[in-house]
């Protein structure tokens, strides 16, 4: 079992863990502590009808879900960002 302070970028994107994000019934984002994308996993991408846009890289602006989700990515918008991020996801450090 992992604990809290076992988490880190290395360990959830080992390629152990990406196979699990992979396989995973759930939609994985993983974002450093700058909000940049490091991973996102098909079924995400899929579900948020994503295809078209290379997120990977990209600052992370906010994530709604209203049935079908919206995905909003701003590369320069540091504020809307920080409006948004505390009802998101929990980063990893």
């Amino acid at each position: 079992m992992l604990r809290d302070k076992d988490l880190n970028l290395e360990t959830v994107l080992s390629p152990a863990y990406r196979q699990i994000w992979d396989n995973s019934l759930l939609g994985i984002m993983i974002m450093d502590k700058d909000g940049v994308v490091l991973y996102i996993n098909r079924l995400l991408i899929r579900t948020d009808e994503l295809q078209d846009v290379a997120i990977i890289g990209k600052k992370y602006g906010r994530f709604l879900s209203h049935g079908k989700g919206t995905a909003y990515f701003h590369s320069d918008d540091q504020k809307r960002q920080a409006d948004h991020q505390k009802d998101d996801p929990l980063l990893l450090p």
